[in-house]
């Protein structure tokens, strides 16, 4: 059986041989957002295909990092870090604002 930890450690696996691949084609902004959307992604499909509660904050923030790395390769420019310290704002406020709603 596939466990959430061994899952988490295969994605931390591919995003460290992502910045090496990064360092080594010295293309840093263009594929790093790319590929870090496409190892959180991927992670969660992962945990969904094994019967693991998916991780909404970190399935969100990899769709996010996805389009703006695929924008990036398209030649258009997003703020990406301001946007996702965002949207990682608006998460904390709507997850307390749930969490209160339930009680």
């Amino acid at each position: 059986m596939i466990t959430n930890r061994t899952l988490t450690t295969i994605a931390w696996g591919a995003f460290v041989i992502l910045l090496g691949l990064i360092f080594i084609s010295e293309s840093y902004g263009v594929f790093f957002w790319f590929g870090v959307g496409l190892i959180l992604i991927c992670l969660n499909v992962a945990r969904h295909y094994s019967g693991i509660r998916i991780s909404k904050f970190t399935f969100f923030i990899g769709i996010i990092a996805f389009i703006g790395g695929f924008a990036d390769v398209m030649g258009y420019r997003v703020p990406l870090l301001g946007t996702i310290l965002i949207v990682i704002g608006l998460f904390i406020i709507g997850e307390m604002l749930a969490k209160r709603s339930r009680r």
